[in-house]
Order: C-alpha cells, then structure tokens, then sequence
C-alpha cells in the first residue's frame, strides 16, 4: 500500500508527510499521558485559545478577553448562544488535569497546551490526508494512527519509521533516475556530434561529387585531357618551380618545361585559382588583363613582389591593415636600398617601391578614394580586441566573435605584478620564469 502510493508522489510530497508525522511523534508519551483525557478531542480553537492565554501567550490572553466580552454582551449573547459556549469553555478548562492534579502553574498550562496543539494537529492531518488515503489508496488505519478521536490520539513509531525511510527511498530513486537520465544524455549528445560529423562528411562528399559531376558535363574532351595530364605530372615530380634554372640539371629542366607547359594548358578551363605571389609568377601565363578579378589577401604584410600578380587582373581587391606588422627592411643594406631607389623610374609613389613598404600601403596612397574600411571583426573575443580597438582603431571596431564556453576565460586579460621585474636589453627575465611557471 505505501509503496502504490509513493511511485505516485513526487519527492516533496513523501518529504513533507514523513516530516509531520515524525514531527508529531516525538513527544514522549509521558507527557502525554500526564494530561487527563476529559478534554474534548480534537480541542476546538477556543479551548486552544483560553490554555494558551494561562499559559502565558499576550495574543491568546487578549483573544480570551474578547470572547469573554462579546459573550457577556445580552443581544449578542443570546443570539448565538456564546454565554452557554462560553460556561461549557470554562468547564472544559475546570476539567483539565496534570499528573492527576489541577494545573497550577504557568509550566503546567504550557504542557497542556503543547498537548493540546499536537492533538489537534495528527486530527487535522488525519482528516485532510491520512483518511483519504484509507479510503482510496488501501492504507491500513491500525498501522498508521492509534486512538483516532480519543484524547490520546498517537502515530505509531513504526508508521513514522516506514515514511522516513520512503522518503530516502524515494529521494534515491530519483537521484538514481536523474543520474540515468544525464548518463543517457551525455551518450545521446555523443551520438548527436557523431550523427553530425558524419552528416557533415557527407555533404562535403555530395557537393565535391556533384562539382566533378558538373564540370564532367561542362568540360570539352581537350579541357579534360589537358587537366588529366597536368595531375599525372603534378604526382609524379615535385618539382621546386622556384629554383633557379640555371642550379637545375638538364633532365631537372626537361621536367619543369613539361610542368609549365601542361599547367598553362589548364589555366583557361579553370575559373578560380588559390596561389602565392611566386606560384603566380611561375605557373599562371603573363597576360595582361587574363582574369576577371585578382584579389590579394594579407596585402599590408606583402611587399612589391605582389605587383606581378595583379597586373593579370583586369579588376583589384586588395585587402590588408595599415595598423598590422609591415615587410621589414632590416635584412637589406643601405647602399642596395640606394641602389634600387636610383634605378626606379620616376614616380610619385616611388619611395613605396622600398623596402619596409607594404603593397597595401601603396595602394592606399595610387587609390585613396577606393578604400572601404571594415568595421566588423570575427576573429578575438571582445575582451581581447579591446586594448587594440581603443589604442589604434579609436574603438571603431564591431567584435562579434562570440566564444562558446569550452573557448571562453575569464577573464581573456589579466594583469600580473612581477616583483623585481627588469628589462634588460631586450629580455625580462622575471617575467620569463613567471610565465614559464604559470604555464
């Protein structure tokens, strides 16, 4: 019957109930025993109110007083009968007694008073809880409550064992449940991160497939041809196109020739090509104008050499950050850097050409109407960016990099005082063992 019961009731619910009945078993049964059982039982309010009053409570003395005045008012009185209520109240309390004799004392009234609440509240229990259970839910009425409408109305010990350990019973079942549900959570999100990566394979699988597929259709027998040849050559020789031919051996030379030559043959039938300033120079044919649009990535840390690359397109795209790290002119000696300067045609860009400038730089001053400065900024965490944001981009930048929370610190910038930190030259020692030791 308990156990119907509890697999129906939440952890609160079986909580509270062990709570009140065990609440209301610990009382020793001596002291209840020690009140005589003439009282009215469960004691009605009023008789709460008047044992309260004697036992020294101010609010019930005052709610005492009250009832004894509207009782003696003749209309009131004889209207709802409170003199006769009030005359069977006092017998009542007359009738009380404490280990046989009548209460004398405050100790006393106090006693009898704590009885008196405790019966009325197991009644009250019974009542609005314990009887519908009886009546619907099979609970025996000998096991769970003793002397129900009787002065000495009790739970048995055992009733309040049984619910403790429900209780715990139930509260572990629950914590077991809650730990199952996470375990198959964390299982679930396992599969759903494998279900994705797969799915993700395959999305890439289908969309290269399909791109082959379309080019397949799109490209003559001479564009497959040529692009066949060009991908057997590529696996069977790498070949460093960046070398000097006069370094190579003949064989070495016969190789790149054949690279070359098959890679120009390709070049037309493919729309878009990924490569670096010296690939560009030495795959792509030298045509003024052969490409739609050249776009020139990390243009503030590239230098000059950058400019064959966009002589092949008819439109520019260039993309850099005057605030970034620019092309050093550190490795190139003075009189080489005076040398190329005479050499240079004349221009007014022409100190741009040198050294320690950048290709973004110099077309920031061919194109000063032509630049377009981006705001929006992906790549730190706001916390990050800031320093850099206010310092040399007058807090103009948008940082929309939003870390999760395996990615996230906090907080991203910590200062870190290291006593006795000195620079000397160019390296700080203290600052170099703190860190090594935080790492």
């Amino acid at each position: 019957w308990l156990v119907s019961t509890m697999t129906k009731w939440t952890v609160p619910q079986v909580t509270s109930l062990a709570q009140q009945v065990e609440s209301l078993s610990e009382m020793d049964e001596r002291l209840v025993n020690a009140v005589s059982d003439a009282v009215e039982c469960p004691p009605s309010d009023e008789l709460l109110s008047s044992v309260a009053a004697k036992a020294g409570q101010t609010s019930a003395r005052i709610s005492h007083a009250l009832n004894r005045l509207v009782s003696s008012v003749p209309i009131v009185g004889s209207n709802i009968g409170a003199t006769e209520v009030a005359q069977k109240l006092e017998e009542s309390v007359h009738s009380i007694r404490v280990y046989g004799d009548i209460p004398r004392s405050t100790a006393d009234w106090q006693l009898v008073h704590r009885v008196l609440v405790r019966n009325k509240a197991i009644h009250d229990l019974y009542t609005s809880t314990l009887s519908l259970l009886v009546s619907r839910s099979g609970w025996p009425m000998d096991e769970i409550i003793q002397g129900i409408g009787t002065f000495h109305v009790n739970f048995p010990k055992s009733f309040a064992e049984l619910l403790s350990k429900a209780a715990k019973v139930k509260q572990s079942s629950t914590t077991w449940s809650y730990l199952h549900i996470e375990s198959d959570s964390k299982q679930l999100e396992i599969q759903r991160r494998n279900h994705t990566h797969q799915l993700q394979t395959l999305y890439e699988k289908l969309v290269e497939a399909k791109v082959i597929a379309q080019l397949n259709e799109s490209f003559s027998p001479e564009a497959q041809t040529a692009l066949i040849r060009f991908a057997q050559l590529a696996g069977k020789s790498r070949l460093n196109t960046s070398q000097q031919a006069s370094k190579m051996s003949q064989r070495q030379q016969r190789h790149r020739q054949q690279y070359l030559k098959s890679f120009e043959e390709c070049v037309r039938y493919i729309p878009c090509w990924i490569l670096t300033s010296s690939q560009v120079s030495d795959y792509l044919p030298p045509e003024i104008g052969g490409f739609d649009l050249v776009v020139i990535d990390e243009a503030s840390q590239s230098d000059i050499t950058a400019l064959p690359c966009m002589l092949r397109g008819k439109q520019w795209l260039v993309v850099g950050d005057g605030k970034q790290v620019s092309p050093t002119e550190s490795f190139v000696s003075e009189s080489r850097v005076e040398s190329l300067l005479v050499s240079l045609p004349d221009s007014p860009f022409k100190e741009s050409f040198l050294p320690g400038q950048s290709f973004f730089d110099l077309c920031s001053q061919a194109f000063p109407f032509s630049r377009v400065v981006l705001t929006e900024h992906f790549r730190c965490a706001p916390e990050i960016i800031h320093f850099s944001n206010n310092q040399y981009y007058r807090g103009k930048l948008n940082a929309l990099r939003m870390p999760t929370s395996q990615e996230r610190m906090d907080p991203s910038i910590a200062d870190v005082f290291v006593e006795n930190g000195e620079k000397r030259g160019k390296t700080n020692e203290q600052e170099c063992a703190a860190i090594v030791s935080m790492v």
